[in-house]
């Protein structure tokens, strides 16, 4: 689903990005998710901050799981 109509940036795509991505911040410099109209933030926020606390595959997952979550935060 697409949830950042300005810049064409889907729930995937954020998806991706949230495993290497510090912040919601650094996602927005990454991809440009919700600095257009700002419509999308919630929304984007809420797929940003689900992703995140999804363990993941590869050498990333294993970094996350490894540090604790006090740090992640």
């Amino acid at each position: 689903m697409i949830v950042c109509v300005c810049h064409r940036i889907s729930h995937r795509e954020i998806e991706r990005h949230a495993t290497a991505c510090d912040s919601f911040d650094e996602l927005q410099l990454n991809t440009g998710v919700a600095t257009g109209c700002g419509r999308c933030g919630d929304c984007a926020r809420s797929v940003f901050d689900e992703a995140r606390q999804q363990p993941t595959c590869g050498l990333m997952g294993r970094l996350r799981a490894a540090q604790p979550a006090a740090a992640l935060a």
